[in-house]
C-alpha cells in the first residue's frame, strides 16, 4: 500500500532534528575492537500510531486506518530516531 502524505506534511510543524557528525562518531568508536551493523528494517511498521492520531484516509475502494507510523511523514523519522534512543538510553553513546 502507498499513501500520498503530502497533504498531511503541508499541516505539520517540522521538527528541527540533528543529524550526526560523523566525527563525533567517529571518534567515540576509535579504539574499538568489535563492531556490529544495524539494519532498522521495516522499523516504521514496528511503531504503533497512538489512537487519537488513526485519521482515516477514504480511497475510491475502502477506508484505511493506519495504526503504525507511516514512511514519508514530516515527523516520522525524528519520532522513530528519538524513541530508538530513548529504548537505549542507558547504553546510547556508551558503546551503542
Amino acid at each position: 500500500m502507498t499513501v500520498d502524505v503530502h497533504g498531511a506534511n503541508d499541516c505539520v510543524e517540522q521538527i528541527v532534528w540533528p543529524m550526526p557528525v560523523l566525527e563525533v562518531i567517529f571518534d567515540r568508536v576509535r579504539g574499538s575492537s568489535r563492531y556490529f551493523s544495524s539494519d532498522f528494517f521495516k522499523g516504521f511498521c514496528q511503531f504503533a500510531m497512538a489512537v487519537w492520531c488513526q485519521d482515516s484516509i477514504l480511497t475510491e475502494e475502502c477506508v484505511i486506518t493506519p495504526t503504525r507510523v507511516l514512511m514519508g511523514g514530516t515527523n516520522s523519522v525524528a519520532y522513530v530516531q528519538s524513541t530508538v534512543q530513548k529504548m537505549f538510553a542507558e547504553i546510547f553513546n556508551k558503546g551503542l
